[in-house]
């Protein structure tokens, strides 16, 4: 909270087995940087900024199947602020944007207006994460955002495994953004794919 200069003020206690916590967080935004889903356009580029797989990860640490270098790496990516992405997006003049988190990408690529054409070999993955998938270590999230938005995507053929871990519901994930491509270059995130303007979703291996 210090490293994102927030204030934490009041709150209670509770004796729990398990660690956890809550906050709400009171802002303000000025309307000119406020970037919503809606603004997104045909040929806009799709950026993602943090790898995806720790749905995976934190289920397989519950279980005590997961690799510690693993289990390191992705509590360093859940731990690290959107902050200096959400600048480098107001910069680069993003039309739409969201965080990628319990709905998994394809959950919230649905909120996205548009549609999107996502390269699979591109959708960065933490290291390790895939050995987890075939493992079927799933947790259930995900497994419910596969089953309310599997029909409605155009997968391309890629597996079922594939299609489970572009559902993989997020904790801390990073932002996905939709740049125009003419200010896209330099942008500190992964490209995954563009605005397709048809408002639907199609996967490409």
């Amino acid at each position: 909270m210090g490293e994102a200069g927030i204030a934490v003020v009041g709150g209670h206690s509770v004796d729990d087995p398990e660690p956890k916590f809550g906050y709400t967080v009171i802002g303000e935004v000025h309307p000119d940087r406020l970037i919503g889903h809606g603004g997104a356009r045909a040929g806009d580029v799709l950026f993602l900024t943090k790898p995806l797989g720790s749905g995976l990860v934190t289920t397989a640490i519950k279980r005590g199947l997961c690799p510690p270098a693993l289990e390191r790496y992705a509590v360093q990516v859940m731990s690290t602020l959107n902050r200096l992405a959400s600048e480098a997006m107001i910069a680069a003049g993003a039309t739409a944007a969201t965080d990628v988190t319990g709905y998994g990408l394809i959950g919230h690529l649905a909120n996205l207006a548009g549609g999107a054409d996502v390269e699979l070999h591109a959708v960065p993955f933490m290291d390790g994460v895939r050995d987890l998938a075939e493992r079927d270590l799933f947790p259930d999230g995900s497994r419910r955002n596969y089953a309310a938005y599997r029909d409605q995507v155009d997968w391309g053929g890629i597996s079922e495994v594939d299609q489970l871990m572009l559902c993989d519901a997020q904790t801390s994930g990073g932002l996905l953004v939709a740049i125009p491509p003419e200010s896209s270059s330099g942008f500190p995130g992964t490209r995954i794919g563009t605005i397709n303007g048809h408002g639907s979703i199609r996967v490409r291996p």
